[in-house]
């Protein structure tokens, strides 16, 4: 089993969380383009989209790529090196190396990544590199 294939299973992985607007998909697509395809991180993707308009998001983000690109299900073990999209209308959180989906707290509509992408981190940590929302 190589690096890739392997399920990180701890803390010791670096994980990105990438929110984004609606328009944001070439923002999203040059930052991936940019990014080595070995380069030992957990990338997560969330963008503001309304759950009945998900589109192509997976397949237009594996066209800028090579790390394999999926949409989280229930359950999903992480691997390294991965790029994961989180369905419209679902939260998300992490647990020992799986994410987890779960129905949303607050009423429907656009919620913004400020509720999402903190459950990947939380608690901070030593290799915490940044913890921010916009």
């Amino acid at each position: 089993m190589n690096n890739q294939d392997t399920v990180a299973t701890s803390a010791a992985f670096p994980i990105v969380g990438i929110g984004a607007s609606a328009g944001g998909l070439t923002a999203l697509a040059q930052f991936l383009s940019n990014i080595l395809p070995r380069c030992g991180l957990v990338i997560v993707v969330e963008q503001h989209v309304d759950r009945h308009s998900q589109g192509m998001r997976v397949e237009l983000l594996q066209r800028h790529t090579p790390m394999p690109v999926q949409q989280v299900h229930d359950r999903m073990p992480v691997q390294l090196d991965h790029v994961y999209v989180i369905p419209s209308g679902q939260d998300l959180s992490l647990m020992h190396g799986v994410l987890r989906l779960f129905d949303p707290t607050e009423a429907d509509g656009l919620r913004q990544s400020q509720a999402r992408l903190p459950a990947l981190a939380p608690a901070p940590s030593s290799r915490e590199v940044g913890h921010g929302v916009p």
